[in-house]
């Protein structure tokens, strides 16, 4: 046994380990421990050891549910942002080709329209390069005025309904 430190008795192992393995856990212990291989050896096996008795998966479990708390709030903010968007749309003067329920809901609107089979939103995602909030908004206002429907399959497809009512300009916002 060796001295005593910081309250711990210390033992000297024997063990061997390939070359690759060796000259591998050198260049690790001179980038993050000063050179000093045991104690990079030592700090592996308690890292290992975490992980083993599940701590390690209670500390990834409170980073995952960090990273879904802030897809939740992306995803507000960009559900806010769409609205200050269309708001501002229609605060302002009309454009003769500008829907009055948005750029973005005529956008997804003529899409469905071009579709025999109906969309499903990841292939109006696809087609159109937008957030998933922002398709999930512009189908909530096509459905909301009559525009589109969904067929409640598994498959959850988007069918137009309504061909060129979208002109008519006679939607409140």
């Amino acid at each position: 046994m060796g001295p005593e430190r910081d309250g711990s008795d210390f033992t000297r192992r024997k063990f061997t380990i390939p070359r690759r393995l060796d000259e591998e856990l050198v260049r690790v212990a001179e980038d993050h421990y000063q050179g000093n291989v045991s104690l990079c050896i030592r700090a592996a096996f308690e890292d290992h050891k975490q992980t083993l008795n599940g701590e390690g998966e209670i500390a990834f479990g409170r980073l995952l549910s960090h990273v879904d708390e802030m897809a939740t709030r992306q995803s507000e903010i960009l559900n806010r942002i769409e609205s200050l968007e269309d708001d501002a749309g229609a605060q302002g003067a009309p454009s003769p080709s500008s829907s009055p329920l948005g750029r973005r809901v005529e956008q997804v609107y003529r899409e469905l329209e071009q579709s025999d089979g109906g969309l499903r939103i990841d292939d109006l995602r696809e087609r159109l390069d937008l957030s998933l909030p922002a398709i999930q908004s512009a189908l909530g206002k096509l459905v909301d005025h009559g525009l589109s429907t969904d067929r409640g399959t598994d498959s959850e497809r988007f069918w137009a309904v309504g061909v060129n009512e979208l002109s008519r300009g006679d939607f409140d916002e």
